[in-house]
This record gives C-alpha cells, sequence and structure tokens, in this order.
C-alpha cells in the first residue's frame, strides 16, 4: 500500500485535471455543456486541447485520493465492484481500486429501477485509513466517508 505521493505524479493529475477544466470550458462557451450533462463529438474538439481519456481521469483520481485525504463528514462517490467469491471494492470509474471492503451488509429494499441490493461496508483505503458508506448493490455508485475511530472494524 503506496500512500507517498511523489511530484512526477502530482504534475500528471494537474495535468489531467488542467486539461479536463479545459474541455469544459470548451464545452460552456460552445453551448454543449448543460446542467444534465455534455455532447460533443471528438472531431469538434479544437486542436489546442487535449481531451484525456478516461483511464487517464481515473488514474488522477487515485493519484488524488492518495494526495489529499478525505476531510471528516465529507462524501466520496465511487463505485462498489466485485462480489462475494471474488471480494468487493471500492473503485474509480474504470474499476481502479480505492479501498478494499472489509465488511459488508446486504438488505433488499425496492427503491430504484436498477437494482434492490443495498447496503453498508466498512473499507480499508489505499491510503491505509478506514472508510465506512452506503452501497447499492456491486457495479453501481456508492457513497464513501471517512471513519471517525480509526481502529480496525472487523
Amino acid at each position: 500500500m503506496q500512500t507517498t505521493v511523489t511530484p512526477a505524479e502530482l504534475a500528471f493529475a494537474h495535468s489531467v485535471r488542467y486539461r479536463d477544466a479545459m474541455l469544459h470550458a470548451w464545452l460552456r462557451r460552445t453551448g454543449r455543456e448543460t446542467p444534465k450533462g455534455a455532447s460533443y463529438r471528438p472531431e469538434e474538439v479544437p486542436v489546442y486541447i487535449d481531451v484525456p481519456t478516461n483511464a487517464e481521469r481515473s488514474r488522477a483520481e487515485v493519484i488524488e485520493f492518495r494526495a489529499r485525504p478525505l476531510q471528516p463528514g465529507k462524501r466520496y462517490g465511487a463505485y462498489l465492484t466485485g462480489g462475494p467469491r471474488s471480494g468487493y471494492f471500492v473503485s474509480t470509474w474504470t474499476g481502479e481500486t480505492l479501498a478494499t471492503v472489509t465488511h459488508i451488509t446486504h438488505w433488499t429494499r425496492r427503491a430504484s429501477a436498477l437494482t434492490n441490493d443495498r447496503g453498508s461496508f466498512w473499507a480499508r483505503g489505499i491510503d491505509g485509513r478506514l472508510y465506512h458508506g452506503r452501497h447499492n448493490g456491486s457495479g453501481l455508485y456508492c457513497s464513501l466517508y471517512l471513519a471517525k475511530d480509526q481502529r480496525s472494524k472487523r
């Protein structure tokens, strides 16, 4: 578990966020970005904007997760991946691990067209800290919070 972040990694993450900001500024200027999202074709983007790939965005998210610890009470959005056989993980949209789930609970509650599965979990982050959260089932969005008590939970 590597928790120190190198200057090269920070520079990479900053570069990705800067390039993404340039893309979104262009989308706003051209009316392609709305509160519901953005729509563009890659060939429409000006050549001076180097659009980051999803893999680059994911790698930047992992670097930032390690570099900027989550503050108590702040929510972090991620995805619950894996399953009972392989184990559960909290990951980025592209599947890079942010935390390993150490304990998970499931209950059935009709609340979504996507899944009836709901529950909570405890996880150990790649930064070494303990987190807890709620999930909507494997493969779906989950909320992650820093645990107040950093002693091992299960």
